[in-house]
């Protein structure tokens, strides 16, 4: 069904339970409706004005508007109580690393549906940052306020009828509006009805807020121009308190909100959890191609795969999640090169969503423009990053910002800083107060990608190379950098720093000699590469976690990592290695390696020791198996040439082995994520590795 035709389906049914809840009102304030025709015919026009300008959604460039009763999921909500639960930088830290999954939520959050809570609170302020759903949360509801009221006990189950237990009568007013027009509710809720032909506006107007007929939906506090924000508050607080048996509904971003409204109830809009994402692309890719071809389930497919975690973070927030199943939708696929997708991204929160809603009122856009804001970013960013913070106080956020503006040349004018922090805050959301006083990125994502572009030049990139290629926490800032233009330049700086590695453990210098000895070379530089790392794989059976005992996740861990490495690098080649050795998966192991051009394997020897072992392992004895997975082992690496009792590995002994690994792992994947690097500068790089 098309957007149009879920339109005016729509707009069919509203008519008819609009008229009935008139009809309820008017008998109910004590009006005569003697003009049963001319009610019904400004009904129908005020219904068909409010779906036509609230029903329906088009932001990001869409071609056409969708439907939001066909597009439109149930929001969560959560109390603001959060911002007081933390006295600590080290207590949101610690929370955040608990969670380990890359979302700023507290894990004691109750989430409520949120017209759930609707229906219950007379006086609710929706808060949220940029995109989080504000306005089409309060758009909604109008809606529901004007569909037929349900029998059923679960009326969620069918679009058709309402949510919302209250009979009222919906009145959407921006308040962006006020910029032009004067202030004044009543004025303007009555020409929401007048404008329809509505007979006696004014008396209908009036004893509806006398009796508490009308939902009043008040959006965007945030986007009142600033010289009228006073005056704005106070009418809104006056006109809820005068007319205090209606329903008010008011959205505000958060960081712009200061407990103005003291009656309402205050609740922010939660991030979207998998289900809501999963929900949401099924509403999205709907149509009857989309169906037969499953888009939604190979869209939430890919953007669930481990690889796609840091996407799938941004797809939590409505407006990039719109934007991610924008950009699905016209390749079938998420875009290979991230640091193009994030840069999008964050462009969306910078500019376009805020120019798309007209939100900027004050001139520090004038002579602070975009670049310079991002390159600001990029350095608080990086410096927080660097300094191991996810979570920094305002102190340091002014620090930083003050900073850069000091060094800045030919500004056209003295910028308040305040103003400056505002607006990254207020205006597009890129930072979020999590505590008092306590901020971060809008996402972990952010600040890598901004972290990443502050390294985007040449004289940067030694100090990330030198100062972070071993630390696990920074990958995601060498991905994203080599996303961002060639990488002949970072991956080579990568491969000096591992031969300082090399010299500076001599240990691991035996285990490359012997994987260069091991192996025939070829032609190709990367199928040598992969082939010597595969035969680090073997010996990093050898290694014993910190446990104190073979077998342990950390060990597992590390030789997988060089399997899956060996095995990515060259998908048309099988690496076949069994963890667990029998005899069976021995001499499969054997005939793996010769297939790989393994040229040092004494097979005759192999055969005749193997026939030596006993199978099983022996009854009642402790670990006995274990110990028999390892007389394979140990068989295998003999007959490969390499002497293992002589390095007696263990944890401490092989971790420079491990670290040059991951290290290796890391610079495979950065050529995986680059934008270009010519062949002759990974020929060399696979030259010098192991």
């Amino acid at each position: 069904m098309s957007s149009e035709d879920i339109a005016n389906k729509l707009i069919e049914e509203s008519i008819k339970a609009t008229f009935e809840t008139v009809l309820t009102i008017s008998q109910s304030i004590g009006l005569k409706i003697n003009e049963k025709i001319n009610v019904n015919k400004a009904i129908k026009g005020y219904v068909e004005n409010y779906v036509h300008r609230h029903g329906q959604i088009k932001v990001l460039g869409m071609p056409k508007p969708i439907s939001l009763q066909s597009i439109y999921i149930n929001v969560d909500v959560n109390t603001t109580s959060y911002l007081n639960l933390y006295q600590s930088l080290n207590g949101l830290e610690e929370d955040f690393r608990e969670k380990s999954n890359r979302r700023f939520h507290h894990h004691t959050a109750i989430r409520k549906q949120g017209i759930e809570i609707a229906n219950e609170e007379k006086y609710l302020n929706i808060l949220g940052a940029p995109g989080a759903g504000k306005s089409t949360f309060l758009k909604r509801i109008g809606l529901e306020a004007l569909l037929p009221k349900s029998k059923s006990s679960n009326p969620a189950k069918d679009k058709s009828y309402s949510s919302y237990d209250h009979y009222c009568l919906p009145v959407l007013i921006e308040l962006k509006r006020f910029k032009i027009e004067e202030v004044d509710l009543f004025e303007i809720i009555k020409d929401e009805f007048v404008s329809c032909d509505f007979p006696e506006s004014d008396t209908f107007v009036s004893k509806c807020l006398e009796h508490g007929k009308l939902l009043i939906l008040l959006d965007g506090l945030d986007e009142v121009p600033t010289d009228k924000i006073d005056r704005v508050i106070t009418h809104i607080q006056d006109f809820s308190d005068k007319y205090k048996k209606n329903r008010f509904i008011t959205s505000c971003r958060t960081a712009f909100y200061k407990t103005y409204f003291r009656s309402f109830v205050d609740v922010e809009i939660s991030d979207f959890d998998n289900n809501q994402i999963f929900r949401f692309a099924h509403n999205w890719f709907s149509s009857k191609y989309d169906l037969e071809l499953s888009t939604a389930d190979n869209f939430t497919k890919l953007l669930f795969e481990n690889r796609h975690e840091a996407t799938l973070e941004l797809a939590r927030t409505p407006l990039l999640l719109t934007f991610l199943c924008m950009t699905y939708d016209n390749s079938t696929q998420l875009p290979a090169n991230r640091s193009l997708l994030y840069k999008r991204a964050l462009y969306i929160l910078l500019e376009r969503w805020a120019a798309e809603k007209r939100v900027h009122n004050d001139d520090i856009y004038q002579d602070f423009h975009a670049d310079l804001e991002v390159e600001m970013l990029a350095e608080i960013a990086c410096s927080m990053y660097d300094a191991g913070k996810i979570f920094f106080s305002k102190d340091d956020l002014t620090f930083c910002v003050n900073s850069y503006i000091a060094n800045i040349l030919n500004i056209g004018k003295r910028i308040n800083t305040s103003k400056v922090i505002e607006a990254i805050e207020v205006h597009q959301g890129l930072l979020v107060q999590r505590a008092s006083d306590i901020y971060s990125f809008s996402h972990l994502t952010i600040q890598e990608y901004l972290t990443s572009y502050y390294f985007f030049s040449k004289s940067k990139v030694p100090e990330l190379v030198n100062n972070h290629l071993f630390d696990s926490k920074w990958r995601e800032v060498f991905l994203l950098l080599s996303g961002m233009s060639n990488t002949d330049y970072l991956l080579s700086l990568c491969s000096d720093k591992l031969h300082a590695f090399e010299l500076e453990n001599p240990k691991i210098l035996n285990y490359f000699k012997w994987s260069q000895e091991v192996v025939i070379p070829s032609d190709d530089a990367q199928l040598n590469l992969s082939r010597r790392i595969f035969a680090l794989s073997i010996l990093l059976q050898f290694v014993r976690g910190p446990e104190g005992y073979t077998g342990s996740v950390v060990n597992v861990h590390y030789e997988d990592t060089a399997l899956e490495l060996a095995s990515r690098m060259n998908k048309n080649i099988q690496f076949n290695y069994y963890i667990n050795l029998n005899k069976k998966r021995a001499l499969k192991s054997l005939e793996n390696l010769q297939e790989l051009n393994f040229m040092r394997i004494n097979s005759s020897l192999f055969l005749t020791e193997i026939n030596k072992i006993e199978d099983k392992p022996i009854a009642g004895i402790m670990g006995s198996r274990n110990r028999q997975n390892k007389r394979y082992l140990n068989l295998l690496i003999q007959c490969l040439g390499f002497d293992i009792t002589q390095y007696k590995p263990g944890y401490v002994k092989m971790k420079p082995l491990v670290e040059y690994i991951e290290a290796c792992e890391l610079i495979i994947r950065c050529k995986e994520e680059s934008m270009t690097i010519t062949k002759d500068a990974w020929e060399k790089v696979c030259n010098n590795l192991v």
